[in-house]
């Protein structure tokens, strides 16, 4: 099964931390897929992850600039949408917090992995 990230480019770091949150999820809720980096995004299954960021002027008296991303997820079978999350809104302070709060939304997103499931039965 693939994974494939679209929209804003994250670093190697950050996509592993979203890869490794997608994998321990499917495993903790005991859903058999393998996710694979490399594998052909039409083949099979696969998730796509969406990631626009946005850079927001920081609100007084904080120095920092934010970040505001807009993140979904979507699984697909045979090229064909099964199920998507709803859209995430993430405000952090660097694309690597940004990445660890898609982890544990996507983590804690038990009505999007009950549709996956569904989608391979």
């Amino acid at each position: 099964m693939s994974i494939t990230f679209a929209g804003d480019t994250l670093g190697t770091r950050e996509r592993q931390t979203i890869i490794t949150s997608l994998r321990n999820a499917l495993q903790t809720r005991r859903i058999d897929l393998d996710l694979d980096e490399n594998a052909a995004a039409a083949a099979g299954y696969g998730f796509l992850v969406t990631v626009y960021i946005e850079q927001q002027p920081a609100r007084p008296p904080a120095n920092t600039v934010l970040l505001q991303a807009e993140v979904t997820v979507a699984f697909s079978r045979g090229g064909r949408l099964v199920s998507q999350t709803s859209t995430y809104h993430i405000t952090e302070t660097t694309e690597t917090l940004i990445a660890r709060r898609i982890a544990e939304q996507l983590s804690g997103d038990q009505e999007f992995f009950n549709r996956v499931s569904a989608g391979i039965q």
